[in-house]
C-alpha cells in the first residue's frame, strides 16, 4: 500500500508551495487507495506556535486536502529519535564529537583541503557522551550514494562530498534528517514527495535508512514556485499564504485546480478539472523539473471561471460573509432577497468573492462618497444633464431596468449624446465609481427615491 506523508513546520502561515506539495501527496494516495499522513515537524521550539498548527489544518481542510492519520507531532517522538540515533553507535555508524565550529574553520584554513566542511577530526577519538558533544553520522569514506527520484531521475553523490552530519545536538535534540528518517520508518512511508530544496539532504537520509537496515522510500522532489521575476517565492516578499487568498475570496476548488497545474498537466492539456478528475490522471513521473511561475492573476482568472459556474444560491451563500464585513450592510430578509436577485449579474463581473461588496455598495448603502477629483472630472461639467435625468426619473411610470434604459436612450437621441458618454457622469453621481454593475439594473435595485436624491445632490454640489 502506498503511504505518503505531508510534514510542514508550524513556523508561519500555510504556504502555497506547501499546499501544492500536500495536494500531490494526497492525489497519489487517493488514486491508489493508500494513506495520507499529516505530520507536524514542530521540533524547533523557538519558532513553532500552536496557532500555526491550527492554521495549517484549517487551510488544508478548506482546500479539501484531508488526512487519514494525524496530525502527529514530531516533538512527541523525541525519545524514539534519540533511541534510534544511539543504536548507530553500536553499529559503528555514529560517534561523538566535541569540535566547535571555529575549530573546524581554523583547521580548514590551515589545511590544503578543497572541501571546507567538517573534516572528520573526531572519527577515531572514541569520545564519550558529555555536555559538549554532538553525535555525528559516520559517512562511508568511499563509494557513492544514489537517490532514486521519480522527478529528477537517478541522483548520484560521491560519499566524499557528504560531511559527517550531526544526528543529535549536545542536548540530545534530534536534527531534521534523523527525525524524518525515523518517523518515515515507523510510519511505513513508501513515497516521499516534497520540495526540491530538500534534495541536498536526501543522500544523508538514504545512508540512514541503510544503517537502520531499511529500504529507503521512493523520493520525488518537485520544483519550487517562483514569482514573476523568477525568484523563489518568499514569505517576506510575496503573497504566499493560503489564508490570505481565502480572505480575498478565492474558491478552494479554483485554487486547487490552479495549484495542481504548477509543474504538472494532464495528457490532454485540459486546464479546468475537478479534484476527482485530476486525481484520476495525476502522475508524479509527469511533474516537470523546471521552477513553476505562481501567477496570481492567472489563478484569479481561474477563480472567476469557477465563480460564474456557481448557482445563484451558492454564490449568495459564499458572498454573505464578505458583505457582513461592511458597515453599511444590513442582513434583513429584504436585503438578502435583493442580493439573490442580483447574484446573476454580480457573479459575471467578479473574479474574487471579496470584490462583490464594492460592486453592491451603491445599492445597499444609504449614501455614497465620490472622490473629489473624480467628481470634478466626471460630474461637475454635466450638472444640467444630471438635473434633467433626475426629473425624468421622477416622471417614469415604472422604475425598472427596461423603463430606465428606454428613458436614457431617448435622452441620448434627443440630446445627441452617445449613451456611453451619457452614462458616465450619472454613474459616478449615483454610485461613486466609473464602473460597476449594469447601470439600469443597478438603479432599479437601488430604488427611485435614493437615485433621485443622489442625482439632485450631485447637481447642486456641481453648482456650488
Amino acid at each position: 500500500m502506498i503511504r505518503v506523508r505531508f510534514a510542514p513546520s508550524p513556523t508561519g502561515y500555510f504556504h502555497v508551495g506547501g499546499a501544492r506539495t500536500a495536494l500531490y501527496n494526497w492525489m497519489l494516495a487517493k488514486q491508489s487507495g493508500g494513506k495520507f499522513v499529516l505530520r507536524i515537524e514542530d521540533t524547533d521550539a523557538e519558532r513553532n506556535k500552536e496557532e500555526w498548527v491550527d492554521g495549517i489544518c484549517n487551510a488544508m481542510s478548506w482546500l479539501g486536502i484531508t488526512w487519514d492519520e494525524g496530525p502527529i507531532r514530531q516533538s512527541s517522538r523525541t525519545q524514539r529519535h534519540v533511541e534510534m540515533a544511539l543504536s548507530l553507535i553500536e553499529k559503528g555508524d555514529a560517534y561523538y564529537c566535541d569540535c566547535r565550529r571555529e575549530d573546524v574553520e581554523e583547521r580548514n584554513k590551515a589545511s590544503e583541503r578543497t572541501k571546507q566542511g567538517y573534516d572528520g577530526y573526531c572519527r577515531e577519538r572514541n569520545l564519550e557522551k558529555s555536555p559538549t558533544t554532538v553525535l555525528r553520522y559516520k559517512v562511508p569514506a568511499d563509494g557513492s550514494t544514489t537517490v532514486n527520484d521519480l522527478v529528477r531521475g537517478e541522483v548520484v553523490v560521491a560519499n566524499e562530498n557528504i560531511d559527517d552530519f550531526v544526528l543529535l545536538k549536545a542536548n540530545e535534540s534530534p536534527l531534521f534528517v534523523l527525525a524524518n528518517v525515523v518517523d518515515d520508518i515507523d510510519m511505513e512511508i513508501s513515497h516521499v514527495l516534497r520540495a526540491e530544496e530538500h534534495l541536498p539532504n536526501t543522500p544523508k537520509a538514504v545512508l540512514l535508512f541503510k544503517s537502520f537496515g531499511k529500504e529507503a522510500p521512493l523520493f520525488a522532489h518537485v520544483p519550487v514556485l517562483v514569482n514573476e521575476k523568477r525568484q523563489k517565492l518568499s514569505k517576506r516578499r510575496d503573497r504566499v499564504a493560503v489564508e490570505d487568498f481565502k480572505d480575498k475570496g478565492f474558491l478552494p476548488e479554483a485554487m486547487i485546480n490552479y495549484l495542481a497545474l504548477l509543474g504538472w498537466s494532464p495528457k490532454d492539456n485540459r486546464e479546468f478539472m475537478t479534484l476527482e478528475e485530476m486525481t484520476a490522471e495525476f502522475s508524479i513521473e509527469d511533474v516537470g523539473h523546471s521552477p513553476s511561475f505562481f501567477d496570481e492573476k492567472k489563478m484569479e482568472h481561474f477563480n472567476g471561471v469557477y465563480i460564474r459556474a456557481l448557482s445563484d444560491t451558492d454564490f449568495v451563500h459564499l458572498v454573505l460573509p464578505f458583505m457582513e464585513k461592511s458597515n453599511w450592510w444590513e442582513g434583513s430578509d429584504e436585503n438578502r432577497e435583493k442580493l439573490f436577485r442580483l447574484a446573476s449579474i454580480t457573479k459575471e463581473r467578479v473574479s474574487l468573492l471579496g470584490q462583490a461588496p464594492d460592486l453592491l455598495m451603491p445599492i445597499f448603502a444609504p449614501s455614497i462618497v465620490v472622490d473629489d477629483t473624480l467628481f470634478e472630472k466626471e460630474v461637475s461639467p454635466h450638472s444640467n444633464l444630471i438635473s434633467q435625468v433626475a426629473v425624468l426619473c421622477q416622471e417614469l411610470d415604472c422604475f425598472d431596468a427596461p423603463s430606465i434604459e428606454a428613458m436614457l436612450r431617448d435622452l441620448s437621441a434627443t440630446s445627441e449624446i452617445p449613451l456611453r458618454k451619457l452614462q458616465a457622469p450619472i454613474r459616478v453621481a449615483t454610485t461613486g465609481a466609473k464602473a460597476g454593475l449594469p447601470l439600469f439594473e443597478l438603479w432599479e435595485h437601488t430604488g427611485r427615491e435614493r437615485i433621485i436624491e443622489r442625482l439632485i445632490a450631485a447637481s447642486q454640489n456641481s453648482n456650488s
